[in-house]
């Protein structure tokens, strides 16, 4: 009895240190900052591990566009401006260990390139001291959401699916071609989009404008790649006349060469659809039916020797 109890008052003692926690305003500072509405969060690899960091410039453009968040943790006193607050409360982040400053692993751009704006890879700085010009790596961990844990069940489910695909229904391989088909097809749509956007107004405008044009980066989350929507450079240097009409005449050769040589629709059409015939061979995919034309059409065009002669028929002519 005496065991249970002691049991017991462990784990009240457990929940109620985490419900102060919780009540902790560099806990609930931190939360807000990792959470929506927060300041920018970076992957970066240090130790040969992956680490979440944030640029002290947004730590500090953050709460002098909010500096309410800062009343609990830091209190406005008359004789303490914004800036001695905010790096009062970066402070904190770094004494009770939620934080701690990184730097650079490469503190020099190769030839030829700049400095990326954040590095993907970081190193412990040697000086503990909060300033607005540095790296902070993120020790303190938000609690996950119930969400976070179904998305990544979510994603475990779906590496097993795709490994168990080749032992799949032929209905379900062929939603996953035609998927991802379909996903391949718009994103050569859409980079074809972007060149001929950008080549008229490179010729009419003599701008540079691109439609998403962070869809390619390898440096952005997924959803940070789709913003903006576009970017209009005015501040480009613009290309003279003579430039641009070389180019549109360039151009225009090509499209008129592709005109006049180019197949017709029907030939086009025929030849999309043998090619996506092949494809489902290739794969397995093609229906029954189909197999069994293209094996009999096999069958029959190695009936027949490359000498002409049909197989089994004696190639000696007879007396």
């Amino acid at each position: 009895m005496a065991a249970s109890g002691s049991r017991t008052t462990d784990a009240m003692q457990r929940n109620k240190a985490k419900e102060d926690e919780k009540k902790n305003p560099l806990t609930i500072l931190a939360d807000g900052l990792q959470g929506k509405g927060g300041i920018e969060t970076r992957e970066a690899v240090e130790a040969d591990k992956r680490v979440a960091f944030f640029r002290g410039k947004d730590f500090y453009r953050h709460f002098r566009a909010h500096p309410e968040k800062l009343d609990e943790l830091a209190p406005e006193k008359p004789d303490q401006n914004i800036e001695e607050r905010i790096k009062a409360a970066g402070s904190a982040l770094l004494r009770y260990h939620y934080i701690y400053r990184s730097d650079r692993l490469n503190s020099k751009p190769k030839p030829g390139r700049k400095l990326l704006k954040f590095p993907k890879k970081t190193v412990v700085h040697p000086v503990q001291e909060f300033v607005e010009d540095g790296f902070y790596t993120w020790i303190y961990e938000k609690p996950r959401k119930v969400l976070n844990a179904i998305l990544s069940i979510g994603l475990v489910v779906f590496t097993i699916s795709c490994c168990l695909l080749p032992v799949a229904p032929n209905i379900i391989k062929i939603i996953v071609f035609y998927a991802s088909l379909t996903m391949f097809s718009l994103l050569i749509g859409l980079l074809i989009l972007r060149l001929v956007l950008f080549g008229v107004s490179w010729l009419v405008l003599g701008v540079h404008f691109w439609l998403l044009p962070n869809v390619m980066s390898d440096e952005l989350p997924v959803v940070e790649a789709f913003k903006p929507l576009y970017s209009l450079d005015k501040d480009a240097k613009k290309p003279d006349i003579l430039s641009r009409l070389v180019a549109l005449g360039g151009a225009g050769m090509v499209f008129w060469a592709l005109y006049r040589t180019g197949p017709d629709g029907a030939s086009v059409r025929q030849a999309t659809q043998r090619a996506h015939d092949d494809l489902l061979e290739f794969f397995n995919l093609a229906a029954p039916k189909q197999l069994s034309a293209n094996q009999t059409g096999t069958a029959g065009g190695e009936s027949a020797t490359p000498g002409g002669f049909a197989t089994g028929e004696s190639s000696v002519p007879n007396e």
